[in-house]
């Protein structure tokens, strides 16, 4: 009898050893889950709160990831667009010109910076759109990110500027002609 009490001895101590380890446990995992909750919050508020249209998607075009920005300019919700790809938000003609660069993006595994037409409510604009690849834990490409900023009112002025310029240029033309004519 006395042996079966130092055997239940010893499993309850071996219980509650497991028992303190497991609470111990279960204090780690809800701090670190706490931690990755906040880290998540806080890149969903900076890609949120950006400037710039923000996007991730998967090799076959399915987006991943959309910023507010991407959902205020283009009227549609996280949840109407995660999964869906280009083709389903803009016309053929849109759709394949971000295919094409996302493709060259994932073939060239590397980061490339262009300028896109993108159609919005008041007409295309212009932006400047850089996309790299996405890479899983052993370095495989597994999606597209990329950052894209509106460079229409840019675009405009520089327009307006070389306009003027050939303005002035065409003035000063007509001015030495006259010149040599008097």
């Amino acid at each position: 009898e006395r042996l079966s009490q130092e055997s239940e001895r010893q499993v309850q101590d071996l219980f509650d050893e497991i028992q303190s380890l497991n609470a111990d446990l279960e204090r780690r995992v809800a701090a670190r889950t706490r931690e990755l909750y906040e880290s998540q919050q806080l890149v969903q508020a900076i890609v949120d709160n950006s400037a710039a249209v923000i996007y991730a998607k998967d090799l076959r075009g399915r987006y991943l990831l959309v910023n507010r920005l991407y959902c205020e300019l283009f009227h549609r919700s996280k949840e109407e667009v995660l999964g869906k790809t280009d083709y389903d938000i803009f016309s053929p003609e849109a759709a394949n010109a971000f295919r094409d660069m996302d493709l060259r993006v994932a073939m060239d595994n590397r980061t490339l910076r262009e300028e896109e037409k993108v159609p919005q409510d008041d007409g295309v604009h212009t932006y400047i759109s850089v996309k790299s690849t996405l890479k899983d834990a052993q370095g495989q490409p597994y999606g597209i990110f990329g950052v894209s900023t509106d460079i229409t009112e840019t675009k405009a002025g520089e327009e307006s500027l070389r306009k003027s310029l050939r303005e002035v240029s065409d003035y000063k033309f007509a001015l030495d002609e006259s010149a040599i004519v008097a």
